[in-house]
């Protein structure tokens, strides 16, 4: 069945304004069952707040590692 968890980790790239560039899949366990391309999907809600160097926003790569559980029965 598919009653199994996992993990897995994307990069992303944060924008000066928030918002989410790109995000790739850095790895994923247990490999082979969809976290890392679940991650990617998700990752189009994700807001990050940019590094800010002397008061200004800078893009920047921030890794989220995102877990995932199985409902219980």
């Amino acid at each position: 069945g598919r009653d199994i968890g996992g993990s897995a980790v994307v990069n992303c790239r944060a924008q000066a304004g928030g918002r989410r560039a790109r995000c790739d899949v850095a790895g994923e366990t247990p490999a082979g069952h969809g976290f890392g391309r679940a991650a990617q999907d998700l990752s189009r809600h994700f807001r990050i707040n940019p590094r800010t160097v002397d008061g200004a926003a800078v893009g920047s790569r921030v890794s989220i590692n995102l877990r995932f559980v199985p409902p219980a029965n």
